[in-house]
C-alpha cells in the first residue's frame, strides 16, 4: 500500500506540474503575443495603411513565431488532467492515456525547446527587439516539460501496474466471498 501511494503519489506530483507548466506557457505566449503585435510593426516604417492591414492580417490568422506554445500548452495541460483522474479514480486507462501523452511529449518538448533557443538568435523583419526573454521563459518551461515527461514514464508504468494489482486483489477478494456464501449449507 505504501509504494502505491509513492508511485501514485509520483504520477500526482508529475501531473501537476504539468498543468502548472502548461498554463505557464500559456501565460508566457500571451505575453510574447501582446508584445510581438504591440510592437513588432512601427507605424513609421511601413506606406499609410500597410501597418493596420498586416496588423489585422497577423491577428486573425495568428502569425507569430511560438504560435505552436498555445497548442501545445493546452493539449500537455488536457493530458495532465487526464493522469490526475487517472490516479484519483484508480483508473489504469486514464493513466495508460497519460503515459502515452508524455511519451510523445517528451519527443516534442524536447524538439520545440531546441526551435524556441534557435529562434533567440533569429529577428525577422520588423520584429521587437524585446521578445527574447519570452523566449527564454518558453525555452526553460519546455526543457521542465521535457524533464518531467521523463519522470512520468518510471511513475506511470510502476502505478498502472500496482492500480491492477490492486483491482485484481479485490476481485479475488469479492469473488472468495461470493464462493463462501454459495458454499453455505443450513442445517437441517
Amino acid at each position: 500500500m505504501q509504494s502505491l501511494l509513492s508511485n501514485g503519489g509520483g504520477v500526482l506530483v508529475v501531473a501537476t506540474a504539468q498543468l502548472v507548466v502548461g498554463i505557464s506557457l500559456l501565460g508566457v505566449f500571451e505575453g510574447f503575443k501582446t508584445h510581438y503585435f504591440n510592437s513588432s510593426l512601427a507605424a513609421t516604417s511601413l506606406p499609410s495603411g500597410a501597418a493596420e492591414e498586416i496588423m489585422a492580417t497577423r491577428a486573425i490568422f495568428f502569425h507569430t513565431p511560438l504560435d505552436y506554445l498555445f497548442w501545445f500548452s493546452s493539449l500537455s495541460s488536457i493530458c495532465a488532467l487526464f493522469g490526475l483522474a487517472g490516479i484519483f479514480t484508480a483508473q489504469p486507462t486514464l493513466v495508460t492515456v497519460f503515459f502515452a501523452y508524455n511519451l510523445i511529449q517528451s519527443v516534442l518538448s524536447f524538439n520545440f525547446f531546441v526551435d524556441v533557443v534557435a529562434d533567440q538568435s533569429i529577428r525577422l523583419v520588423g520584429e521587437a527587439a524585446g521578445v527574447t526573454g519570452y523566449e527564454k521563459a518558453a525555452a526553460a518551461l519546455l526543457f521542465i516539460n521535457f524533464v518531467l515527461s521523463l519522470a512520468s514514464g518510471y511513475f506511470t508504468t510502476r502505478a498502472v501496474s500496482e492500480i491492477k494489482q490492486k483491482q485484481r486483489e479485490v476481485y479475488q477478494e469479492m469473488h472468495s466471498v461470493h464462493l463462501d456464501t454459495l458454499q453455505f449449507e443450513p442445517d437441517v
